[in-house]
């Protein structure tokens, strides 16, 4: 399973930047919903710029 998930790590690499995004959002919100009972949409934007910056190094290093 990991050599899977290495293999695709190298074929599409801005895949797996964005699901490990959306899925480390979806915990956060989760936790941020048990927890203070409400979610906060500015939140969104850090996790954009985040994603935007990893795509872009790693556009870099693939050149």
């Amino acid at each position: 399973m990991l050599k899977k998930l290495r293999k695709l790590e190298n074929e599409h690499p801005y895949l797996m930047i964005i699901i490990g995004a959306i899925i480390g959002s979806i915990i956060g919100i989760v936790l941020e919903y048990i927890i203070n009972r409400d979610f906060q949409i500015n939140g969104i934007w850090g996790i954009l710029s985040v994603v935007a910056t990893m795509c872009l190094i790693e556009r870099h290093r693939r050149k």
